[in-house]
C-alpha cells in the first residue's frame, strides 16, 4: 500500500525525538514508556517494508489508533478519554505499552508463520473469476449478481431514506420504531457488501447500465451515512475503497491518497464538529421545536470550529489506546463473570435468528458496549440510552485472555487473517473478510460483530441469488 512506509517512518521519527529528549509533560508518560513506544513504532516501520497488504493495514490502523494517541497524550495527558473518572498511573501506561508492543511482535511472527505454511507461490494470489462467483449454494456471473443486488439495494435504501425522514435523526444515530426492526436487519445484509459497487467502478469493463447502478449505489450509501450523522463515515468509505482497489489489482493514482488526506482533514476539522451540532441541535428541532436555534448557538460557542479543538476531538475518536489503558487500570475483576467468549458465543448463535426471537436468553446480561461507560465513568444504564463504546481488539484481547493469552491471540489473528487473504478465495469473500476480520474487528474487538458482518453479508448475496433463480424458474 503506497505511503504506508512513509507514514510509519514519520511517526517513528516523532516518537524517537520524544524518547531521546524525554519530551513529556508533568504527570504524563515516563522516559521508559516513550522508549517502549519507540520499539513499537520501530516494529511498525519494519512491517511496512514487507509489502504485505495485511501488515500494511495493521500498520495504518496502529498509527491511527495508537501511535497518534501516544503523541497527543504525551503533550496533553489530560486528554486521556477517562482521565476525569479514572486515576491512571504510570504503571498502567507501562503495562499497556508493553502489552501492545508484544502483540505487534506476535503479529509479525504470525506473518512469517503464515508464509511458512502457505509458501511463497500463493503469496498475494487473488481469484478474480467474474464469470462464475461461487456462493457455495451455486455459481453466478458477477455481472448478473451485481445487477440484481444493486436494484434491490437501491430500492431498499430509498425506502430507508423515506423512513429516516419520518422517524427522525436520533441523538445517537437514527431512531426507528421496533416494528421496523426486521426491515432494518435485512437492510444491513446488503450494507455489508456495498463494496461490490467499488469493484464495478474499479474494473471499468462492465456495461454502462452496470456502471450507472454502481454509481447510484455509492451515492445513496454515502447520503444515508450523512443523514444518520455517522461521524466516521468518510473514513470508512475511504478504507473500503483502498481495500477494494488492492484486491481488484487496480493501481491507485497518487492523487487519491491526496484526496484521502483531505478527507481526513475535512472529517476532523469540519465534518466531526458539524455532526456533533446536528446530533445535539437539529434533533432538538424534531422533538423540541424552536430550541434548535438556542442549541446550535450554544454549540457553536463551545466548538467555534477551532482547528486545535477539532483535531483533539478527532484524535479522541481514534482512542483505542485509551480503551486499553482503561482495561488495564480497572482490571478483569471490575466486570461481571459472564463477560468473555461465553456470552459472545451466545450472542453469535442468537444473530442467526430473527431479532424478536432469541433461542438463548441473554436478557440478564449487559452488553460490553454498555458496561464500558458504566465501569469506566460510572454511568447508569438509564443514562446511556443509545450510547455504546467499543473494546477495540487490544482491549478485548487483554480482558478476555490476559497479558500472555492476549499476545497469543494476536499471533493467531495474524496467522488466520493472512492465510485467508492470501488464499484462492474469490475477491468478494476476501474483501468481506478483510473488512470484518481486520478493520471492523480491530476497531470493535467483538467476535459477535465479526461473525455477524460475514454472515449477513453472505446472506444478502444468497437472497439476491435466490430471487434471481426464482425469476428464471418463473420465466
Amino acid at each position: 500500500m503506497p505511503y504506508i512506509r512513509s507514514i510509519a517512518f514519520i511517526f517513528f521519527v516523532i516518537i524517537l525525538f520524544l524518547a531521546f529528549f524525554s519530551f513529556s509533560q508533568p504527570y504524563g508518560f515516563t522516559s521508559e514508556f516513550l522508549w517502549w513506544a519507540f520499539f513499537l513504532s520501530l516494529i511498525l516501520v519494519l512491517m511496512s517494508f514487507f509489502k504485505n497488504f495485511f501488515l500494511d493495514l495493521v500498520v495504518l490502523l496502529m498509527e491511527l489508533f495508537f501511535i497518534q494517541r501516544i503523541i497527543v497524550l504525551n503533550f496533553w495527558p489530560e486528554e486521556m478519554l477517562y482521565s476525569k473518572w479514572l486515576i491512571v498511573s504510570s504503571e498502567d501506561y507501562m503495562t499497556s505499552i508493553i502489552f501492545i508492543t508484544s502483540c505487534m511482535g506476535a503479529v509479525f511472527i504470525g506473518f512469517f508463520g503464515a508464509n511458512l505454511l502457505l509458501g511463497k507461490k500463493n503469496n498475494q494470489e487473488n481469484n478474480e473469476n467474474f464469470d462464475n462467483v461461487n456462493l457455495f449454494i451455486g455459481k453466478i456471473s458477477f455481472e448478473s449478481l451485481f445487477k440484481n443486488y444493486a436494484l434491490l439495494y437501491i430500492t431498499m435504501q430509498i425506502m430507508q431514506l423515506f423512513l429516516l425522514l419520518f422517524t427522525g435523526i436520533g441523538v445517537k444515530g437514527y431512531d426507528f420504531d421496533m416494528s421496523w426492526t426486521i426491515f432494518y436487519r435485512i437492510i444491513t445484509f446488503f450494507d455489508n457488501t456495498w463494496f461490490l459497487a467499488f469493484i464495478v467502478l474499479l474494473k471499468k469493463d462492465f456495461p454502462p447500465t452496470i456502471n450507472r447502478l454502481a454509481k447510484y449505489s455509492v451515492v445513496i450509501f454515502i447520503l444515508l451515512l450523512f443523514l444518520k450523522t455517522a461521524k466516521g463515515a468518510l473514513v470508512s468509505v475511504f478504507l473500503t475503497f483502498i481495500i477494494s482497489t488492492y484486491f481488484v489489482k487496480h493501481e491507485i493514482p497518487k492523487k487519491y491518497f491526496g484526496y484521502g488526506f483531505l478527507i481526513v482533514l475535512f472529517v476532523s476539522l469540519v465534518y466531526y464538529p458539524l455532526m456533533l451540532i446536528i446530533r445535539i441541535g437539529v434533533v432538538g428541532y424534531l422533538y423540541e421545536g424552536a430550541k434548535i436555534v438556542e442549541s446550535i448557538g450554544e454549540e457553536l460557542k463551545i466548538l467555534n470550529f477551532q482547528v486545535f479543538s477539532s483535531v483533539l476531538k478527532f484524535s479522541l475518536r481514534l482512542s483505542e489506546f485509551d480503551w486499553l489503558v482503561a482495561f488495564v487500570n480497572v482490571g478483569r475483576e471490575a466486570f461481571p463473570d459472564y463477560i468473555g467468549l461465553k456470552v459472545e458465543i451466545f450472542d453469535i448463535i442468537n444473530t442467526f435468528f430473527l431479532p424478536n426471537y432469541k433461542p438463548i436468553d441473554t436478557s440478564g446480561y449487559i452488553v460490553m458496549s454498555k458496561l464500558m461507560p458504566m465501569v469506566f465513568y460510572g454511568a447508569s444504564i438509564e443514562q446511556l440510552t443509545g450510547h455504546g463504546e467499543n473494546m477495540g481488539i487490544a482491549g478485548m484481547a487483554y480482558l478476555y485472555f490476559g497479558f500472555i493469552g492476549g499476545i497469543v491471540f494476536f499471533f493467531l489473528w495474524s496467522l488466520i487473517s493472512i492465510k485467508l487473504l492470501q488464499s484462492k478465495l474469490n475477491i468478494i469473500w476476501k474483501i468481506l473478510f478483510c473488512q470484518s476480520l481486520v478493520i471492523i474487528f480491530f476497531v470493535g474487538g467483538s467476535f459477535t460483530t465479526l461473525v455477524k458482518t460475514c454472515y449477513e453479508g453472505y446472506l444478502g448475496l444468497v437472497i439476491v441469488y435466490s430471487i434471481l433463480k426464482m425469476k428464471i424458474s418463473i420465466t
